[in-house]
């Protein structure tokens, strides 16, 4: 079984002469809950609909479950749900009937038992007999969210989905995709561009930034084995002057008007504190400092000379 469920590699999409997508590459674990992140505009739905083929790549490949979805769309599509943009439904058909129906549509025939599972898993099963149009925003993307599982997909593109819910309406959503990926074993790629939602939510998350991939974070701090941690001190130049020779084991990463913020094993934090107090510089506090991707976002955006603000 291949490692990586989805590979992207070099993918570019170029629209009436503008660049959407450039040189984008990346893979994603199966299990996981990976996470595209991007103001409006920056890319993200694009990319979607270049996995789902409902465009087509200008340059790059896109390799699901190990096939080229360029050149075998229809045996790659077999292992992807989706859910691009606002869920459509039948205002006036129950959530029982739009799964039915979207069955019919996808060339099966309706599954009742498959059917109530999946809406039992979405937490939807007292409700299954409801007409659509008495649904809150938070349940039609539960309805999405079934639509998008009814063939059992290894894979599922959920974009945007959280939209417009109220906090409750996260929490259960987070909660039936943690369901999905860690008792499942189903795979979930999720863009939003809303960053402190992705936080709670994903295993490692991108940053699409004017169609291009800016870095890829783990939300998970074991997975690079150090800590950022914030010191405060009386001398801060002389401060930063010692903490760069001491390259191979701290990396400094800001500074402050009366701190530093520096990332280094735990096991190291005494050493550098150590090597300050022998300069003769005060140690006046010292507490671990998590930059949220809000702070990384905006950083990156500086960098690139970005307007975030649409």
């Amino acid at each position: 079984m291949n490692t990586f469920i989805l590979q992207i590699k070099n993918l570019g999409k170029t629209i009436q002469g503008r660049k959407v997508l450039q040189d984008v590459s990346f893979d994603v674990e199966r299990g996981e809950i990976f996470g595209l992140l991007g103001p409006n505009g920056a890319g993200k739905t694009t990319l979607f609909r270049l996995i789902t083929n409902l465009t087509s790549p200008s340059e790059g490949q896109i390799y699901i479950n190990g096939i080229d979805a360029n050149l075998d769309h229809v045996e790659s599509a077999k292992y992807v749900g989706a859910i691009i943009e606002t869920p459509q439904m039948y205002p006036f058909l129950t959530a029982f009937q739009n799964l039915a129906h979207f069955s019919l549509y996808s060339g099966h025939r309706p599954d009742k038992k498959n059917i109530h599972n999946i809406l039992t898993l979405v937490g939807l099963k007292d409700v299954s007999n409801k007409k659509v149009k008495t649904f809150s925003l938070g349940m039609k993307q539960r309805l999405g969210l079934a639509q998008a599982l009814l063939h059992d997909p290894d894979l599922i593109l959920l974009d945007e989905p959280t939209n417009g819910m109220d906090p409750v309406g996260m929490k259960e959503f987070r909660e039936y995709l943690h369901h999905l990926t860690k008792e499942r074993n189903k795979t979930v790629v999720i863009s939003s561009h809303l960053l402190s939602e992705m936080e709670f939510l994903c295993d490692r998350v991108a940053f699409i930034l004017q169609g291009k991939l800016r870095l890829i974070e783990s939300m998970h701090a074991e997975d690079i084995g150090k800590e950022t941690i914030q010191i405060e001190v009386d001398q801060v130049e002389q401060a930063v002057e010692l903490i760069k020779g001491c390259v191979e084991i701290v990396q400094l990463i800001d500074i402050e008007e009366e701190a530093l913020v520096v990332c280094l094993r735990r096991e190291n934090i005494s050493d550098i504190l150590s090597v300050l107090i022998q300069h003769q510089i005060k140690v006046y506090s010292v507490q671990n400092r998590r930059f949220s991707l809000e702070e990384k976002f905006m950083d990156l955006a500086k960098e690139g000379n970005i307007d975030t603000t649409h």
